[in-house]
């Protein structure tokens, strides 16, 4: 149960092994072998949340020789799913200058990917493309997330196709600086997505309710790339509650047992040693703090298990088994779903809540530490003033819900 963590490792490594079939039917293995170099490239940097930088500028760097590691091989596997391909080519709609006087391509549909642009410029122009979901309300170009999604290009002087390489954006419009004539026919987006079997259509004779299915497609493709993520603008993040709730539907509309089975290895992955599930897959640093500091408001002094988003390692595989007959899927998880439910059952009944109720009732009630609630109730908003205050008030009574929705899933089991 040790956290993947405790592995990781601080310098970029690569091991790799590479097939070439030839024409004429003749292959050729080309296996990493502590000879390779490396050097400079054009890319400055690149990162899922700061974006990328590339200087073209950049040629003809000094090579180096690589560092020979020796990390063991516990974590290699093959990849369990097909890798993220082009789904979709979409060529710009528009190109209009907003009431800021900000030119915008405009691609009329929010997608997540990269863009594949056409650029000549001087050389040492800095070109940037910064890329959104919505215009504000006078029209214009509006920044909602907490790293900008800003590329930063440098001409060399020579026309250039541009594609970013080791990150991908959630966007419908791209503000251009840096380049005086912005033409429609130089920009198409591309739409990422991890490779699935298409199993599922819908359409009637109401067109709303097709441009509905319509969008949760949509949404599908552009939440799937590898890991099923909240969203493809600002956390980029595999949060187990988003998860949890949509997987049926997911299965409804593509083949999601390879998608899904890699996912709940990384799940299982970074269960901690207590059994808790944490409520993002793959965790990152970024959760670590932000979570130990809601716990502490909640009593708790290291991460604990979140009603409805750590109970995907039991809804996850029992909804894949419903769906598809899958008994792997329980035998590969059935571990992992023990330990959770067994933290359950322990933190019941050594903590005690706050409602008053006779230990012989409240032994059996998850009804302590942090849960999000009904944290989203349009009718309610959290007027207390104290962060986390409608979390408080109403997660007494839905992480016990949730056992009891979860109890004869696992029973099945």
């Amino acid at each position: 149960m040790n956290s993947i963590m405790e592995t990781y490792h601080n310098e970029p490594s690569v091991l790799f092994q590479l097939e070439i079939t030839y024409k004429n039917g003749i292959t050729k293995t080309i296996c990493s072998d502590g000879t390779e170099t490396c050097r400079l490239g054009q890319i400055v940097y690149s990162d899922l949340y700061q974006v990328e930088k590339r200087d073209y500028r950049i040629q003809n760097t000094e090579n180096h020789p690589v560092q020979v590691k020796e990390y063991g091989y516990r974590h290699l596997c093959i990849q369990p799913m097909p890798p993220i391909r082009p789904v979709r080519m979409i060529p710009a709609m528009d190109v209009f200058v907003s009431p800021a006087e900000e030119t915008i391509v405009d691609f009329g549909q929010v997608i997540a990917g990269k863009a594949k642009i056409k650029i000549h410029a001087p050389k040492d122009t800095e070109i940037t493309l910064e890329y959104f979901e919505v215009l504000d309300s006078d029209g214009n170009y509006i920044n909602t997330m907490f790293a900008p999604q800003k590329d930063t290009i440098i001409s060399d002087g020579k026309p250039i196709e541009h594609e970013v390489k080791f990150t991908f954006h959630g966007f419908r419009y791209i503000r251009v600086s840096g380049i005086k004539n912005v033409r429609k026919e130089d920009f198409t987006a591309i739409l990422l997505s991890t490779e699935k079997e298409n199993k599922g259509s819908f359409y009637c004779s109401d067109q709303r309710l097709n441009r509905l299915y319509e969008n949760i497609r949509w949404s599908q493709y552009n939440n799937m790339m590898s890991v099923p993520t909240d969203c493809p603008t600002r956390e980029k993040a595999g949060w187990t509650g988003d998860a949890l709730i949509y997987a049926k539907t997911a299965m409804r509309n593509e083949e999601m047992t390879p998608f899904l089975s890699s996912w709940l290895q990384i799940v299982r992955s970074d269960q901690q040693s207590d059994g808790v599930i944490r409520i993002v897959a793959p965790y990152m640093k970024l959760y670590e703090n932000l979570l130990l500091q809601t716990v502490k408001k909640f009593g708790d002094d290291k991460v604990t298990g979140v009603a409805g988003w750590s109970d995907a390692i039991v809804w996850l595989p029992y909804d894949m088994y419903q769906m598809t007959g899958n008994r792997l899927v329980l035998r590969d998880n059935f571990e992992a779903m023990e330990a959770w439910c067994e933290y359950i059952i322990r933190t019941a009944e050594e903590k005690r809540g706050d409602q008053n109720i006779p230990y012989e009732q409240d032994r059996y009630l998850w009804n302590t530490g942090f849960h999000f609630g009904e944290w989203l109730v349009p009718s309610r908003p959290d007027n207390t003033g104290e962060q986390y205050g409608i979390c408080k008030e109403s997660s007494f009574y839905i992480a016990p819900f949730f056992v009891l929705s979860i109890s004869p899933r696992f029973s099945d089991t």
